[in-house]
């Protein structure tokens, strides 16, 4: 059950990091306050889904485009989850790319953002993991709008 809920947790964070992977923008000295909406559905073998369920954050991002080697960045800063982003493809305003983690969790993940402009963006992502010998499916809808400006601080290197 520890390992179940770790998991899990790691899912969550993964589909945290999706909502966060694509307005990683290049630092800036102000930062710009994201309203960012996430629709979580969650499914395992055997079990009943879980969700639509909406979760909803302000966040203080760095003001410039999408970096990403600063997703990157973020994701080596987890010791315990060792994740690589791949087949990172730009069409117009649209960007789609993978995520492979290995170590205490282990999962995939796709995503697909549509841009507009610097200060909002939608997207979609899809999480597949192991869960005790139990296949579990996340998808993820993400919706972001700037509502304001904020004091961006980069948080620290590894």
């Amino acid at each position: 059950m520890r390992n179940h809920k770790r998991l899990l947790l790691a899912a969550t964070g993964l589909g945290a990091l999706a909502m966060i992977a694509v307005p990683l923008w290049a630092a800036g000295t102000s930062g710009k306050l994201m309203h960012v909406t996430v629709q979580m559905t969650m499914n395992m073998q055997g079990m009943p889904t879980i969700g639509p369920r909406s979760v909803e954050h302000d966040v203080c991002m760095p003001a410039g485009k999408f970096d990403p080697a600063a997703m990157q960045h973020a994701m080596d800063r987890n010791k315990d989850v060792q994740c690589r982003v791949a087949n990172l493809k730009w069409m117009g305003s649209n960007v789609s790319y993978d995520v492979t983690c290995s170590g205490k969790a282990s999962m995939t993940m796709h995503a697909d953002m549509q841009m507009a402009g610097e200060d909002s963006f939608t997207g979609k992502s899809h999480v597949t993991m192991d869960a005790g010998g139990h296949t579990m499916t996340m998808d993820n809808a993400y919706t972001a709008k700037r509502v304001g400006s904020c004091d961006y601080t980069p948080p620290p290197s590894s």
